[in-house]
């Protein structure tokens, strides 16, 4: 369990994990055609701009200069980080793995659940019970309309969240979401992973209890 002390905090309020910084420089991404035109590519790239399975990826922003400088951009997810913490399930709040249980791992999402509460998609992270989610519940404004607690047995790497490209280069005004093996995903820009969370049960979360 993490100490709450130890949390990064910007005027009081808790700067989660996933939160990128508005001191990190933005990374170009200069795109262009691949090879033979079959999708999209970077000029400069290399081989840590893509996944195992040839999605090209984001590159978001940069490191900052001092953990002092800027402010958190709450609204946003860091890419990089977002896709790790989803690869290896840690804390969107603290970067570490969340404590087993065998009701399985602890996921709170703002709002209702799209569609089957049992068979979700999701870009968010699970979170520690403790404190992670009670705190998430006291500060975060994306819970404050409601929330959705979920414990899940089985969550699953399941695609990519992106923007969709034409062969003109030119960008999709809204993101996707592709699972693996979609045949669009050479022309998508991957920003986020996307998780399957299935063997879904609601739990109640209130703050100050975590079940």
């Amino acid at each position: 369990m993490p100490d709450p002390d130890d949390l990064p905090r910007f005027h009081g309020r808790i700067v989660p994990w996933v939160t990128p910084w508005s001191a990190a420089p933005v990374l170009p991404e200069p795109l262009v055609l691949g090879l033979r035109g079959r999708g999209i590519a970077y000029r400069d790239e290399s081989v840590h701009d893509r996944t195992d399975d040839g999605v090209l990826l984001a590159r978001g922003r940069g490191r900052r200069a001092t953990d002092a400088a800027g402010r958190p951009l709450y609204e946003q997810l860091d890419p990089r980080r977002q896709r790790r913490a989803l690869a290896r399930l840690l804390c969107q709040v603290c970067g570490e793995p969340p404590p087993r249980s065998p009701n399985g791992m602890l996921w709170l999402l703002a709002g209702p659940p799209d569609g089957d509460p049992e068979d979700v998609l999701t870009i968010t992270p699970p979170v520690c019970p403790e404190p992670c989610a009670v705190l998430a519940l006291e500060q975060c404004p994306a819970l404050a309309g409601g929330h959705t607690a979920l414990r899940v047995r089985r969550p699953r790497a399941w695609g990519y969240r992106g923007a969709l490209h034409t062969p003109a280069l030119l960008r999709g005004e809204d993101p996707v979401q592709l699972p693996y093996g979609d045949p669009r995903l050479p022309w998508l820009l991957a920003d986020l992973a996307v998780i399957r969370l299935t063997g879904c049960t609601p739990c109640t979360l209130k703050e100050g209890h975590t079940p």
